[in-house]
């Protein structure tokens, strides 16, 4: 059981925490990305040589693909159509005939084209393609580096980082230490995250369940001193609320400075910048998709 003052009333109320296990859907790729297995690909119209198509796709916390069975082959095969692309592997060095995945994965499947890999013996180190033209489909070559080829980058499902936690498309991690709400907002912005916007029934139940009763900022503060109206910082709709009618909240809109908003058992309320809450940050697992 835990207790809450209100400050506004000067009440105090019991709750009782009923533990509730948080489910993730399986598999979340965004808008254009396609899920194959444990992962999302996107295959992109920029063109870029190997080292330029590797940086455009950690650019959405992505790399170029890394191949491991028939399976995942033959899935991307169907998903270049008339296409080739770099793989995320190269030669250990040059005039070597060994060659590695990036990522430090076991080089223990290939797929050459007959005849292939030909290139070992130039003096310079050989990237792989996998190509679906010209009759040759699925299979690689080994060739120059310096070829622009379309991305196609691909990333784990759900990717958030140790001690967060995956909602939809976003990861989520409290911060136990009490702060005022611009101290909140920098911890945040120091994770590249942000503090949490709320948008739905779902969401707001999620955030609620995560906080297990503690007081957290949201990312939201009036549009002005008196203003009856606040806003989403992230410049998102505010198109849902949950306020704590129960105590007439929001109360405090009238006042000498902007206020913010915290949610407490579920309940938001407006309240002083400057005081202290708990901090919820937030990040998007994926960037939108650019075409």
């Amino acid at each position: 059981m835990l207790s809450y003052y209100y400050p506004n009333t000067g009440t105090m109320m019991k709750f009782i925490i009923i533990p509730l296990l948080i489910f993730m859907v399986d598999g979340y790729c965004p808008e254009k990305w396609i899920s194959h297995d444990d992962k999302c690909y996107h295959l992109f119209s920029y063109k870029a040589n190997f080292t330029d198509a590797q940086n455009y796709c950690e650019t959405f916390n992505a790399t170029l693909p890394t191949i491991q069975s028939r399976q995942q082959n033959q899935f991307i095969k169907e998903l270049l159509k008339d296409n080739w692309i770099y793989l995320n592997g190269r030669q250990k060095m040059i005039k070597s005939e060994t060659f590695e995945w990036l990522d430090g994965t076991e080089f223990n499947y290939t797929h050459w084209h007959r005849g292939q890999p030909d290139d070992i013996e130039e003096n310079y180190i050989c990237c792989i393609y996998l190509l679906n033209v010209h009759g040759v489909y699925g299979k690689w070559i080994d060739t120059d580096c310096s070829d622009k080829k379309n991305p196609l980058c691909t990333v784990t499902n759900n990717s958030c980082a140790k001690n967060w936690t995956a909602f939809k498309e976003q990861c989520y991690h409290t911060v136990n230490i009490d702060m005022s709400f611009a101290k909140a907002q920098n911890y945040c912005s120091s994770l590249n995250a942000s503090l949490v916007s709320i948008h739905s029934r779902e969401q707001q139940t999620f955030v609620e369940n995560f906080l297990f009763g503690h007081k957290a900022w949201l990312n939201a503060q009036q549009e002005r001193i008196n203003s009856e109206t606040f806003k989403w910082l992230d410049g998102t709709d505010f198109d849902f609320t949950n306020w704590d009618l129960t105590h007439a909240s929001p109360k405090k809109i009238h006042g000498e400075y902007v206020y913010c908003i915290t949610m407490s058992f579920g309940f938001w309320f407006d309240w002083n910048c400057a005081d202290k809450s708990k901090t919820l940050c937030v990040w998007d697992i994926f960037i939108q998709a650019l075409t």
